[in-house]
């Protein structure tokens, strides 16, 4: 009767690990936004970075 009880058991360590884990990201994702929203990077162009020679 022990061993059906022990599968019922929840480690709550573990789920409050990961409820402060998504917390956590959930502040870096908000945080990474306002910045991009405040600094967007500036879209790189692509340039020929090769000189053409002139043919004699």
């Amino acid at each position: 009767m022990k061993k059906t009880t022990d599968n019922n058991l929840v480690n709550f360590n573990q789920q409050r690990s990961k409820r402060i884990h998504d917390i956590h990201e959930k502040n870096l994702q908000e945080l990474h936004n306002a910045f991009e929203k405040a600094f967007p990077l500036a879209s790189s162009k692509k340039t020929n970075k090769k000189k053409k020679t002139k043919k004699k």
